[in-house]
């Protein structure tokens, strides 16, 4: 396998590949741990590689509609085909709202500044972020895509505390119109 990559690569063909490329190599401390493997089922028309084992309804175009709106806002037009979307199946309900979030423990003080409170009963928990390999992690509803997405396409550990361009950009890829 490695050597038909090689291969490839010298031949100058690009390579699909199960290991998801990263649009943007500064990824900070809010990276979510290495929790799911990604295998890449479908892809977008726009050509995102998306991995949604285990979710029956997954909007294609929606991902789509989402990173164009990020890298409108943004200013950007990047390659898009290097992004990699896993549609996590294990969603628990939020006791904060009518959410579903991931079962990845958040910071605590981000949950604050969000007007929740955290505890044992209700714990902080992630909506969506980067794993370590590039890969956005997301609930079905797709409702925070955004905010990693602006991480992937700038760089920019919490688009929430970094301005409120990003803010903006953000809410843009998350469904709301800021």
């Amino acid at each position: 396998m490695r050597i038909a990559v090689l291969i490839a690569l010298l031949a100058g063909c690009r390579v699909a590949s199960v290991q998801p490329a990263r649009c943007s190599p500064v990824l900070g401390p809010r990276v979510l741990p290495q929790r799911y493997a990604v295998r890449p089922m479908a892809t977008t028309p726009l050509g995102i590689a998306v991995d949604h084992a285990g979710v029956t309804v997954v909007s294609l175009s929606e991902i789509d509609r989402r990173a164009r709106a990020v890298a409108d806002c943004l200013g950007l037009h990047p390659d898009l085909t290097c992004l990699v979307v896993k549609v996590a199946a294990d969603t628990v309900p939020s006791c904060a709202g009518p959410w579903r979030l991931l079962p990845i423990a958040g910071a605590p003080g981000s949950c604050v500044a969000k007007g929740q409170q955290p505890s044992a009963a209700c714990p902080c928990l992630y909506r969506a972020g980067v794993q370590p390999d590039g890969a956005i992690v997301t609930e079905p509803a797709l409702s925070n895509l955004g905010t990693p997405l602006v991480t992937v396409m700038t760089g920019v550990d919490d688009p929430w505390r970094s301005g409120p361009r990003n803010e903006q950009c953000a809410l843009a890829g998350s469904g709301v119109t800021p």
